[in-house]
């Protein structure tokens, strides 16, 4: 019998093989160690919706309605939301293959 690891996932309880835990931290790892070409860098410029619908050629009332319905990725500082281009990019794009596959 090979052992077997209970991990809590919110109300259910996951329960992997020691194999099959190892490989999926392995996973993990190669992921946080090696950033995808769509990572923002940390010194790209942060953009109202006015600037990202300019940049993006869309509607403001598109920018502002898919952030609040958080369709978009967003930041909140208060009352005002910024945007990091690439990460709302690479979310469309990711929501597009998704419609495909």
């Amino acid at each position: 019998m090979s052992d077997r690891i209970a991990i809590p996932f919110g109300a259910e309880i996951l329960v992997l093989t020691s194999e099959e835990f190892a490989q999926a931290r392995e996973r993990g790892r190669a992921m946080s160690v090696a950033p995808s070409p769509a990572a923002s860098s940390a010194d790209e410029p942060l953009l109202d919706s006015e600037e990202l619908a300019a940049a993006l050629h869309v509607p403001v009332t598109w920018i502002e309605q898919a952030a609040r319905e958080l369709r978009i990725p967003s930041m909140e500082f208060g009352r005002w939301r910024r945007f990091k281009r690439s990460e709302v990019e690479a979310h469309v794009r990711s929501e597009r293959e998704g419609k495909r596959a």
